[in-house]
């Protein structure tokens, strides 16, 4: 259970309300230090951190199937009548699991073959539940359904790459006097330089690779700003390139396939059709309104704001 939340919490930073007590214990497992989390909320050092959600837990789970019998307990007496029930009536009422010395639990043997039979449903089912759980207590947060489990394809960046790679190569033959600068540390991007996809929201809170969010900067740059939010002295240069870039690639690509590759930037920034992406004003009027509000809610968070590169 501690293993399954703290995916959520530590990469995403999502919130599992006041009276639980997942984050608190993760924390005191880890103490800050959340490399190899696994390794650590499994050591025998924290099992006394950990025996307090014993405590609770695999009695209330199963207290489903003695609710009339519990109907009268006192909240401090219902572990010991849930186990109790359970060894009593295991193969009456067949409830998922008998508690044995509070130690150990033995699953029904029915409930083992159901659980084998149908695991796929049960799990889709969990992870549903545990979305509709996590979206309640982040109601502001994007893509909660992508933050349940870290993604596998995280860095698949080929295709967002392509795109800025072409806008770079043909950067001089569009804009004649200037030239494509990381709008962190000023150093020049030409065709030969290596360059780094920079995800302006950090993508551990958005949790996509939408080409509107991404941004061509330098690799020490993109390091060194890591999940932090950066500061406003770089937004007017952000939305520059990205408006530089939708111009450029539209005489690159052609109409046709360009509608296709920037779509998002129309949908996502809300934007009436795609002439308006041309129209630096209205772009940078939809690009404000929707990245001041995710950047609040992303330092509600405790996402690091006002970060700024120092060379």
């Amino acid at each position: 259970m501690l293993i399954e939340g703290s995916y959520p919490y530590i990469h995403y930073r999502l919130s599992f309300g006041k009276i639980d007590q997942i984050a608190e214990t993760i924390k005191k497992c880890c103490l800050g230090n959340y490399d190899n989390f696994e390794e650590k909320i499994r050591s025998s050092e924290n099992k006394k951190i950990i025996k307090d959600l014993l405590n609770y837990v695999p009695y209330r789970l199963i207290s489903v199937f003695f609710k009339n019998q519990l109907k009268n307990i006192p909240d401090h007496k219902k572990n010991q009548k849930i186990k109790e029930f359970a060894l009593e009536q295991f193969d009456k009422i067949k409830p998922i699991y008998k508690i044995i010395n509070d130690e150990k639990i033995i699953l029904h043997k029915q409930w083992i073959e159901y659980f084998c039979e149908n695991y796929k449903i049960v799990k889709a089912w969990a992870d549903w539940e545990w979305m509709q759980y996590l979206q309640q207590k982040n109601p502001n947060v994007p893509a909660i359904s992508q933050k349940l489990y870290p993604p596998p394809e995280r860095l698949n960046l080929k295709k967002q790459t392509e795109y800025w790679k072409q806008i770079i190569i043909n950067w001089d033959k569009y804009d004649k006097k200037g030239k494509l600068k990381c709008i962190y540390s000023s150093d020049i991007l030409d065709k030969d330089y290596k360059f780094s996809l920079d995800h302006f929201l950090p993508w551990s809170f958005v949790g996509h690779n939408q080409l509107w969010n991404l941004i061509p900067v330098k690799p020490e740059a993109n390091i060194s700003k890591s999940d932090s939010l950066p500061s406003d002295i770089y937004l007017d240069d952000f939305i520059d390139v990205q408006y530089r870039g939708l111009s450029f690639s539209k005489e690159i690509l052609g109409v046709a396939r360009w509608e296709k590759e920037v779509e998002c930037f129309v949908f996502d920034l809300h934007i009436n059709n795609y002439n308006d992406l041309l129209d630096k004003e209205k772009l940078r009027e939809k690009y404000e309104n929707t990245l001041r509000p995710l950047f609040q809610i992303a330092e509600n968070m405790g996402f690091e704001k006002d970060w700024q590169y120092k060379n």
